[in-house]
């Protein structure tokens, strides 16, 4: 071949690279987000990877969500998605450190290590990331990963509470209307109970016209005032760290849905709402036929309410499996299912029974300690 023609053939492959090259690198982060919507999850795994190698931190952790969560196409991977997450970490992506830090507190693929889920969660909570603020909220809560401290618990729960985020906002809600950490106020907890409620919030909306039929109200000054008061929490002190102990057997976990609420039902630290989603993970089913009997609970007792469904079986085995995990809490106990409302075909499920509410409440807490994913909040049992 002459030598001017080769030159000719070399020079039209470089400029062909170079095009692909440029097209690559157009793609945007947001293109990836289409893709994963039009359920192109490997289109969205190319253009995000493109942009990862060049140190994109959006990019590096929309990859970590989307090897954690797995998608068709893109394969689960969770060793992938620490190695993509520590990357966007390194660079202060807030959602990043968020879920690596459920990562390192579940001790999902790697070895479980509270306290750096904790550090990862006060430099995201710092960015003003309003579920890292919760979750770190309910580390200092468990003491997991640092010595157990409910002032500040409840100072990173008023932060995320303040920041819109529901969850924080019953969990700041139970905390006063219980007395937890901060004076017991029943208005200050209707105020914080409504704000959840208003987002859908179900046990927030049930909380609070408990609090409305014993005749506590509102009026707007006070709103006024509970809202500015939220707004204006100062910044706590730096955490101290967890005394050398034996390790405990029950898990600490704490997500994002990370673990107990103080009082009720703290719906569990969840991963942020931004596309693509972290993975919840599954509790293994069993079949209704596990499931204990149902037996009618003592009039004026207390109850747990785990769940709704609009079929029966479904709603046994909703039971048969939350019942066959082996809580303690829920050992010797029966369940009953009931329609949510008249006229409805809803029907929610209730663990029974206990002697009060705050049994109940103890045992719906214990079970958020072993598993952050799981939905309990204590109701009164007719």
């Amino acid at each position: 071949m002459a030598p001017h023609r080769f030159f000719c053939r070399l020079a039209s492959a470089l400029a062909v690279l170079v095009l692909a090259s440029s097209l690559a690198s157009a793609q945007s982060f947001d293109d990836g987000l289409t893709a994963l919507r039009s359920e192109d999850a490997p289109r969205a795994e190319q253009i995000w990877l493109a942009l990862a190698d060049q140190g994109d931190g959006q990019a590096q952790y929309a990859l970590g969500t989307l090897y954690e969560q797995g998608y068709p196409g893109v394969p689960q991977d969770v060793a992938k998605a620490i190695i993509w997450y520590r990357k966007s970490a390194d660079q202060g992506v807030a959602s990043a450190e968020n879920n690596l830090a459920l990562i390192y507190a579940t001790g999902r693929g790697v070895e479980r290590d509270p306290t750096s889920a904790l550090r990862l969660w006060l430099s995201a909570a710092n960015k003003g990331h309003v579920q890292a603020q919760y979750n770190a909220g309910l580390a200092f809560f468990r003491g997991s990963g640092v010595e157990r401290d409910i002032g500040r618990a409840s100072q990173l729960f008023q932060q995320a509470a303040a920041g819109g985020l529901a969850d924080s906002q019953y969990a700041l809600a139970q905390m006063y209307r219980l007395g937890i950490g901060v004076p017991r106020n029943a208005r200050t907890s209707l105020f914080w109970y409504e704000q959840a409620a208003a987002q859908g919030h179900g046990s927030s909306e049930r909380e609070a016209e408990e609090l409305r039929q014993a005749g506590i109200v509102l009026d707007d000054d006070a709103e006024k005032t509970m809202v500015a008061e939220s707004r204006t929490t100062a910044e706590p002190p730096a955490p101290k760290a967890a005394p050398t102990a034996a390790p405990s057997t029950a898990p600490q976990t704490a997500e994002a849905k990370p673990a107990p609420a103080p009082a009720a039902a703290l719906p569990t630290a969840t991963p942020p709402k931004e596309e693509p989603q972290a993975p919840r993970q599954q509790a293994a089913r069993t079949t209704a036929s596990e499931a204990p009997a149902a037996q009618a609970a003592p009039v004026g007792s207390y109850g747990l309410w785990i769940g709704s469904t609009r079929d029966r079986n479904a709603a046994q085995s909703l039971w048969g499996t939350l019942h066959g995990r082996g809580f303690p809490a829920l050992a010797d106990k029966a369940y009953r299912i009931e329609p949510a409302g008249e006229g409805g075909d809803t029907l929610r499920v209730y663990a029974t029974t206990w002697p009060d509410r705050a049994a109940a409440v103890s045992a719906c807490l214990s079970m958020k300690e072993a598993d952050p994913a799981i939905f309990c909040a204590p109701v009164a049992l007719n």
